[in-house]
Order: C-alpha cells, then sequence, then structure tokens
C-alpha cells in the first residue's frame, strides 16, 4: 500500500472511533496530515438538492481542474463533452 494512503487510513481510523465514517464534528481540516491535505476533498450530503456538495477541496484538485470547486454541488460541475451534469441527465 502506497505510504500517503497508510497514513490517510491511520489518520481516518483514529477520528471514527468505532463508527464505520467519522461523523463530520470529528473531521477538522487542522488535523489532518499536512502533506496529505492537497489531496483531500470532503463532501456533505445537501438534503434539500438530494445531492453531495464539495466543503473542501485540496489543491490537487484545483490544479487538475483549473478551478475552483468548494461550495459547488456534484450536479452543477460540467461533464466531460460539456454543460452541467443537471442539464445532461434530462436528455
Amino acid at each position: 500500500m502506497h505510504e500517503e494512503i497508510a497514513e490517510f487510513l491511520r489518520y481516518w481510523v483514529g477520528i471514527r472511533g468505532s463508527d464505520e465514517l467519522p461523523s463530520r464534528d470529528r473531521v477538522d481540516p487542522m488535523t489532518i496530515p499536512r502533506r496529505l491535505l492537497s489531496k483531500v476533498n470532503l463532501m456533505t450530503f445537501d438534503k434539500a438538492r438530494d445531492d453531495f456538495r464539495f466543503t473542501l477541496v485540496g489543491s490537487l484538485a484545483h490544479d487538475v481542474r483549473g478551478s475552483e470547486i468548494s461550495g459547488t454541488h456534484v450536479a452543477d460541475l460540467p461533464n466531460r463533452i460539456g454543460g452541467s451534469r443537471a442539464a445532461y441527465a434530462e436528455h
């Protein structure tokens, strides 16, 4: 296993306690190992929109995309052939 994945798994297991996933209040970006933070993306589920929204996007994803997507819902991301995913799903 790649050392960065192993390091993140140790962090994740440490904050989740006996739960399958850690609660949002246990996930503090300031406690994520610094060398991993640029590779981490956090999302929350927006019940009103029935969609996930990016709440934290590491700089690596920003560099790859060439744009900031923090605060963006998944359905609003452009798909590979242009337009939003929501518009594509309507066709």
